[in-house]
């Protein structure tokens, strides 16, 4: 638990120090577009591409978004450092989790020989007992530090998805001296390149080589906090304190909202008899949806997660979700402007009520309405598979540190839907996951989350509001007799928006 609430307040402080550090880079992004001549930003269409008329130092045509960032990372200042360093490192990473594991913590899996290896070798691959905690969020994260190692060393999103496939093999089989676990490798391969590119981007966000002392300082710390690998390569390649003449990196508009709150959960759906806590959320999207242009894999993605502090029984990190663009294509309805593509998600539920974990893979499509001034319509509907999932036994989260949920697969589909009305936000949001499992308990489970809210504006900046949560459960097991669940809580927070110009709330 201990680990948990220190990864859970750097996740909320390093996303918030994000949002300051991002902010303080808009007058270069106006600036950039006041040379270039660029006319209204928000005009649909496709001529929201443009090009600088100056040839960059390395004689090459430099393009930008609408925004004044660059589409790519420039290559003459974004070195790819030879296969062997990356290499390096990520035996590096290895070695030391190992060593910390085996002298430090002294952990019993750690224990490993030549004898060990051979038996990881020569036994095959097993679905381990771990609780969803280490399975479904540390491996992921180790999996995003293993694709980091490359993508900060200049390789492309694609060329760094092997090494964090790699990293996670050489750990199953010479890391542990327990038998290779199909669900680890899945969730490093799968969901760590996920994770990684997001740190990648947002840490590219707070970079800015142009600065020089306490802001350079601060941009240097603060990227490294969101992407730690990055950080330690800076220092080692003299990228931290080198200074350019010019923007180097890919920056999209982030936006961060961060809410305090209380909530309530019920026994049941009888309002009031369940415990409470103190909240803190962060809602993160990165990259403008719907301007027109040609995508790359995370030019356009959403984090948040909700922590919990103060209630009984209750695990800190309760619930980490996220989505990036894969691929897609806009285009533009009648005046309704639209983004459709293909989306890679990762979902993570771990609450006393009940623990769920889905890697997914989605057709999505976003829109958004005008429906005057003040006011507008979007909405945000995905539907796909579920390769891998964790989900809760029929007896629910035991609190054990061993497995207590079911392998399994299925399909998910996500709908949100925000109507702005000036200051009054409706908002509703909703998951539905079809759940089936083929290791541990044998049944089909149905799950619908709703998450209808309702929100007021204070200022452009400040916002109160209130929140009811639905979890619905039908289990339908071989054995036994079919299962029907029902919790509800409730929520009361106020949010401050960090809000980039460049976005559209």
């Amino acid at each position: 638990m201990c680990i948990r609430s220190h990864l859970a307040v750097l996740m909320a402080a390093f996303l918030i120090l994000s949002a300051v550090i991002c902010e303080a880079q808009l007058p270069e992004r106006e600036m950039s577009l006041a040379l270039a001549n660029v006319e209204n930003p928000r005009q649909s269409g496709p001529l929201h591409i443009f090009k600088d008329k100056k040839k960059t130092t390395h004689d090459k045509l430099v393009l930008y978004s609408v925004h004044g960032s660059l589409f790519n990372d420039d290559p003459a200042y974004n070195k790819k450092y030879p296969l062997w360093i990356p290499a390096a490192e990520t035996f590096g990473v290895l070695g030391t989790v190992w060593v910390f594991d085996r002298y430090v913590s002294k952990e019993d899996y750690a224990f490993t020989t030549m004898e060990t290896w051979k038996h990881n070798l020569a036994a095959g691959w097993e679905w381990d007992n771990d609780n969803l905690y280490l399975n479904f969020f540390m491996h992921p994260y180790s999996g995003a530090v293993f694709f980091n190692t490359a993508r900060s060393n200049g390789y492309s999103f694609y060329e760094s998805i092997p090494f964090a496939f790699g990293g996670g093999l050489l750990w199953e089989y010479f890391g542990e001296n327990t038998l290779p676990a199909y669900n680890d490798i899945i969730n490093t391969s799968i969901t760590g390149p996920l994770i990684g590119e997001m740190q990648y981007r947002l840490s590219s966000n707070i970079l800015n080589d142009k600065t020089t002392g306490s802001e350079r300082f601060f941009r240097e710390l603060g990227a490294a906090l969101v992407d730690p690998v990055r950080g330690f390569n800076r220092l080692i390649q003299g990228t931290a304190y080198g200074k350019t003449s010019q923007e180097i990196y890919q920056k999209e508009p982030v936006n961060i909202v961060v809410s305090l709150g209380s909530r309530w959960a019920n026994e049941g759906s009888k309002f009031g008899t369940g415990p409470g806590n103190q909240t803190v959320d962060v809602n993160l999207d990165y990259g403008y949806p719907f301007e027109y242009r040609d995508r790359k894999p995370f030019d356009y993605f959403r984090f948040w997660g909700d922590l919990y502090f103060g209630g009984a029984g209750d695990k800190v990190i309760n619930n980490v979700m996220g989505y990036g663009i894969w691929y897609g294509e806009n285009f533009q309805y009648k005046n309704m402007e639209v983004l459709a593509g293909i989306f890679q998600h990762y979902n993570y539920w771990d609450t006393s009520t009940f623990e769920l974990a889905t890697i997914a893979f989605e057709g999505g499509i976003l829109t958004k309405l005008p429906l005057g001034k003040g006011r507008s319509l979007l909405t945000n509907f995905h539907l796909g598979i579920i390769p891998l999932a964790g989900n809760n036994t029929i007896d629910g989260p035991t609190g054990s540190e061993l497995r207590d949920y079911n392998y399994a697969n299925g399909m998910q589909t996500e709908l949100e839907s925000t109507l702005k009305l000036g200051r009054l936000s409706l908002v509703f949001v909703g998951y539905y996951y079809w759940i089936h499992t083929f290791v541990g308990d044998k049944e089909d489970n149905y799950i619908g989350i709703l998450k209808p809210r309702i929100s007021v504006d204070i200022n452009e900046f400040l916002s109160v509001g209130f929140e009811q949560l639905f979890y619905l459960s039908d289990r339908y097991p071989a054995d036994f007799h079919e299962v029907h669940l029902k919790r509800t809580e409730q929520k009361l927070y106020i949010s401050y928006f960090f809000k980039d110009p460049w976005y559209d709330r």
